[in-house]
């Protein structure tokens, strides 16, 4: 079996450098992943440019869903890939929904 082609542009990309695990969205490295390339990635125009079908991934600094849409973000720097009734928040920072039931 060959080894996969790689563009030449990669070899100095950061994620080479770093767990591969992050790169998958839902993984709890995406905030650093999406944080490295969006501010210290030296290609990150050309994985931009490089990946028009990313489905489940990071890349150039967008999570991605499994069906290639772009997700929104937490403020906290994760990507939301499931919401809560009622919240915009990541599932690390909504809170629990549960009742609480105070004492008459």
């Amino acid at each position: 079996m060959q080894p996969i082609a790689r563009p030449e542009w990669t070899r100095v990309a950061l994620c080479r450098t770093r767990p591969d695990d992050w790169w998958d969205t839902g993984d709890d490295g995406n905030r650093l992943a999406i944080l490295l390339c969006r501010r210290a990635c030296p290609v990150l125009g050309e994985c931009a440019a490089g990946d028009d079908q990313p489905c489940g991934v990071v890349r150039a600094g967008v999570a991605y869903s499994d069906r290639g849409r772009p997700l929104p973000m937490c403020p906290c720097g994760r990507p939301v890939t499931r919401r809560r009734p009622g919240s915009d928040l990541c599932l690390v920072c909504a809170p629990p929904a549960v009742e609480i039931r105070l004492p008459s």
